[in-house]
């Protein structure tokens, strides 16, 4: 259990330090949430924010992900719209 925290803390701060890194070149990076159920819904909300992303000239996109999973085919929509 302690591994897992160390790892985890580890992963929080790389990605911190990468997002600040981005952030102090004046560049865009966009954080999209995904938490709870995989839905269609939550699809749509993925897909409208790599469009805004993009929209804005975003360097990036995070996607800070916490589910225990869902639908598929939404997961695929999910998929598709990230590689856009």
């Amino acid at each position: 259990m302690n591994r897992y925290r160390v790892v985890l803390i580890f992963l929080v701060v790389a990605l911190l330090t990468a997002c600040m890194s981005a952030l102090a070149d004046s560049d865009k990076v966009y954080v999209v949430p995904i938490e709870g159920e995989i839905t269609p819904a939550m699809a749509a909300f993925v897909e409208k924010q790599v469009g805004l992303a993009n929209a804005e000239g975003a360097q990036g996109i995070l996607f800070v992900v916490s589910t225990l999973g869902g639908r598929v085919d939404a997961a695929f929509d999910i998929k598709d719209s990230a590689e856009e």
